[in-house]
This record gives structure tokens, sequence and C-alpha cells, in this order.
């Protein structure tokens, strides 16, 4: 599902002549499986949400090629990604990310709408993944009037319900009490089971590196360790 070769960046910051490159990855090398949970663990700084920006092209890379689903996607144009993104990649955010103003429903509608999906069928994959979340009776809900675990179930299903074959997930459980998070992470391996998702997480938690096969460890920008998670 991802393959990664070389994969260097570096933040250029400053202005006005005074530019000070910071490097924050460097020379990854990665492969991602189908169906394949990974979690990607490490400190603060260690360069966790840069890869995971990386891969899902809200930033360019200095260095490396990237390849998700069979596509070669580091040179691609914004546009591409867009369009790229809305096929191959669902996200799931620490912070939910929902649309203020818009209902669970609607929030969950919104990536058919910015595909053209026909609104029958629209409606009938959205109360599919609503009831699949077990938030059917709250489609007509606000976002700020459901729980933390609620919103988070309603960006899952967001991220779902175009059936991306791949999730990127960047502490998807980090605004969460540990009841909820039990049940995401528990509803993230029937995903993964049921639906064969692949699951790439950005994670300090142990606990949610314990539901990966596998985990790598980056530091100071350098993956310094792989292998099944504990």
């Amino acid at each position: 599902m991802i393959r990664i070769k070389g994969l260097s960046h570096t933040y250029r910051i400053g202005k006005r002549g005074r530019i000070i490159e910071v490097p924050v990855l460097h020379e990854i090398d990665l492969h991602v499986a189908r169906k394949e949970i990974v979690a990607v663990t490490g400190r603060s700084g260690s360069g966790k949400s840069t890869l995971l920006n990386l891969i899902s092209g809200f930033i360019r890379p200095s260095a490396g090629e990237i390849e998700i689903d069979g596509c070669p996607v580091t040179r691609f144009s914004e546009g591409e990604w867009a369009d790229f993104r809305l096929q191959k990649i669902g996200f799931i955010f620490q912070n939910y990310q929902l649309i203020p103003g818009m209902t669970v429903y609607e929030n969950v509608e919104l990536p058919m709408v910015l595909r053209k999906v026909e609104p029958k069928q629209r409606r009938r994959l959205a109360e599919e993944m609503l009831e699949r979340v077990g938030l059917a009776e709250f489609a007509a809900f606000y976002g700020d009037e459901l729980s933390g675990g609620m919103q988070q179930r309603v960006s899952v299903a967001r991220s779902l319900v175009l059936r991306p074959p791949l999730i990127l997930a960047d502490e998807p459980t980090g605004s969460l009490d540990s009841e909820n998070e039990r049940a995401l992470l528990d509803f993230i391996l029937q995903l993964n089971r049921e639906l064969q998702v692949t699951f790439l997480i950005v994670t300090h938690d142990r606990r949610v590196a314990s539901i990966a096969g596998r985990r790598i460890h980056l530091q100071d920008g350098r993956l310094v360790g792989e292998g099944a998670a504990v």
C-alpha cells in the first residue's frame, strides 16, 4: 500500500536572507503492506507528524520517493493530490476536525459531495456508515452536541464513507478518555478485519501502538527501530 524510499525533509525558517534550514526527516525507507495496521512511534519532535504530512501530500519532500497503492505520488500537482486523497486516503485527526455548522449527517456526507456522488447513493452510504459507527440516531445533531468519543466516531465515519483503502491517523485517541479510547481501538481492529482497510497510525501511546501488527520508531528524524508491536 505504501512504499517510501530515501525520504528526507528540511524546513526552511526565516525571511529576508536570514534562512535557517532545520532537517526533520533523514532518508526514511518504509513499506506498509495492504491490510496492515502499522504504528509510528516516537517522542514529540521526532518527525512523526511530518512523515504523515508527506505521505498525505500536504507538504512536499526535500528528497525521496513515495508510492501509494501503486501510484508514484511524489510529483503530483495540488489538483492531482486533492483527487487522489478523495479516492484513496481517509484521515482521522486528534481533534476530530468536524465542520462547524454542519450536522453529523452533513459531515459524513461531505466527501461524497466533493466527489459528486449522486444524492440517493450519498444518503444510502452515509446512513450505512452512521449505522456502522452506532450514530444513526444522532444524524441531525451538531458536533458540539456530542461527546468527544462520539465526535471521533463521526470523524471515522467520514473518513471511511468512500471506502478508501488507506487510513492515516494522527494521535487518534489523544483527546479521548480511556473508555472511549478502547472503543475506538476495537473499532479500528474491526474495520481492518471486516473491510480490510490499511491503517498507518502516528502515536506516542503504547496502548494505541499495541493494536498494530508492526511498529516503527522514529528518533530525531531517523528510523531506529521496527518490529512487532508489544
